[in-house]
């Protein structure tokens, strides 16, 4: 008896858990939000039936080859509760929901499996038909245009000096370095979430110290959510993320946990540095930090959070980065999911629509300056290369066109007198020109008997300067 006691007094080693225990389990598997689509997709299918005269219950049951058509004219006959069509996006986002669904209750699969081929066939129709309505269109989150990102930085909303502007500071860096999706984990972000490494170079960054669980993993990967690092920036003080990081992270409360805490009215803060309430910022707030801050900063459109992300993937796709290389940052699985921030920035759309422009209004169509662009590139010095020697120069020598190799010779054509211009004013705005050459009696001629050392290529023609 005294054995049999002493054995139960030793801790099992193994859980015992019950069978509402293993199903809650696979319950929290699911993130919140696909939860609240596979909730959704079911209540809209549920009011379908009962305007129909259908019994719920009954539906879901019925044998596979009387499910599929029902799905199929349920897909055809979808409407909003306004009695409007569906977006495409929402078509698929409510079948997702009930695939879940079917899965969990019946162990069939709505989407792949071929029992259900009228209905999926029904479902691509009907997706034909939104994209002919105009309903197919995604609206991704725009990036923060280049001159709003500045009225941001500049804007009292990144006051420093205050509690709410360094936290808005180390919010907007935050989101950006890390791509931080929208609203994901901001509320559960904590004090010890961060860490201050130095590396080999001696450069000093900030890193998450342990991986969180997102959207695109659920902890059934290896891979790492949010990789990126937010390195200093020594030379520009004023701006640098880690230098605000550090000062936000010593002034906040060490009685809360949260990474956001409230701010501090500035009256209120006395002689302990501290500038944080000891209670967290609430979910709401965060959610609208970006719409608050780009109102305030007088931006040209409203943002939201997710635009931070934007901004973060879009500027690396114009960098010239990898795909693969981005992914680690942004926590995407497929290169694919990139390809919707490979976008084409307004003002090089601007640029395009100038250059149209000017095709259609150019009195020769715009054939004298197309036979300039199309120079043969010259090997020689750039236009910040120097001179051998200082001179004062009374022409340029302006050929537009390099001869190719074999080809016969002719005159140059003769440039306009807008692209002389172009020519001389870039002549005269060149560090070369200011600092070691007398332009003051500048001209242009389209001898090409005289040549000097210095040639360079401007505005796609070569240009020869020579003595007087």
């Amino acid at each position: 008896m005294s054995t049999k006691m002493a054995s139960s007094a030793v801790p099992s080693r193994f859980a015992e858990l019950t069978d509402a225990d293993l199903g809650l389990l696979l319950e929290n598997k699911d993130a919140t939000a696909t939860k609240n689509v596979i909730q959704k997709s079911v209540n809209v299918f549920r009011k379908y039936c009962k305007e129909k005269s259908l019994v719920f219950d009954d539906i879901i049951h019925l044998p596979v080859h009387k499910l599929s058509p029902m799905l199929a004219r349920y897909y055809a006959e979808l409407r909003k509760a306004d009695g409007e069509l569906y977006a495409k996006k929402s078509m698929q986002s409510l079948r997702y929901g009930l695939q879940r669904f079917f899965e969990k209750e019946r162990g069939f699969d709505i989407v792949n499996d071929g029992d259900f081929k009228e209905a999926n066939n029904m479902f691509k129709s009907v997706c034909v038909e939104l994209k002919k309505a105009g309903r197919a269109t995604v609206n991704h989150k725009p990036p923060i245009l280049p001159g709003d990102m500045h009225k941001i930085r500049t804007s009292t909303a990144l006051n420093q000096t205050t509690p709410r502007g360094l936290q808005n500071k180390v919010f907007v860096d935050i989101m950006v370095y890390f791509c931080n999706r929208g609203r994901e984990n901001l509320r559960e972000m904590s004090k010890d979430d961060f860490i201050v490494e130095v590396d080999a170079q001696g450069e000093k960054f900030v890193k998450f110290r342990r991986d969180k669980m997102t959207k695109n993993h659920r902890g059934d990967d290896d891979e790492q959510s949010q990789g990126g690092f937010m390195y200093a920036t020594p030379h520009k003080p004023d701006t640098c993320p880690v230098q605000s990081f550090e000062k936000y992270h010593a002034s906040l409360n060490p009685k809360c946990e949260a990474f956001w805490q409230k701010p501090k009215d500035p009256s209120r803060i006395g002689s302990n540095g501290i500038w944080y309430e000891n209670m967290a910022v609430g979910k709401n707030t965060l959610y609208t930090k970006t719409r608050e801050i780009s109102t305030e900063a007088g931006c040209s459109k409203l943002y939201t959070n997710h635009c931070l992300r934007a901004s973060n993937l879009t500027a690396l796709d114009a960098a010239g980065f990898e795909a693969r290389d981005i992914m680690t940052v942004s926590g995407h699985h497929s290169e694919s999911s990139i390809r919707s921030y490979s976008r084409t920035s307004q003002e090089k759309k601007r640029k395009m629509s100038h250059t149209l422009s000017k095709m259609l209004t150019s009195d020769d169509g715009g054939n004298k300056e197309h036979d300039t662009m199309h120079t043969m590139p010259s090997p020689t010095p750039s236009l910040a290369s120097k001179p051998s020697t200082s001179t004062s120069v009374t022409a340029v020598s302006l050929p537009t066109r390099q001869m190719q190799l074999n080809s016969p010779p002719r005159s140059p054509p003769f440039l306009s007198l807008s692209q002389q211009d172009k020519v001389l004013c870039e002549l005269n705005n060149s560090p070369v020109m200011s600092r070691d050459i007398n332009i003051g009696a500048v001209g242009v001629s389209h001898d090409k008997s005289r040549h000097s050392q210095a040639i360079f290529n401007i505005q796609n023609c070569v240009v020869n300067i020579h003595n007087s």
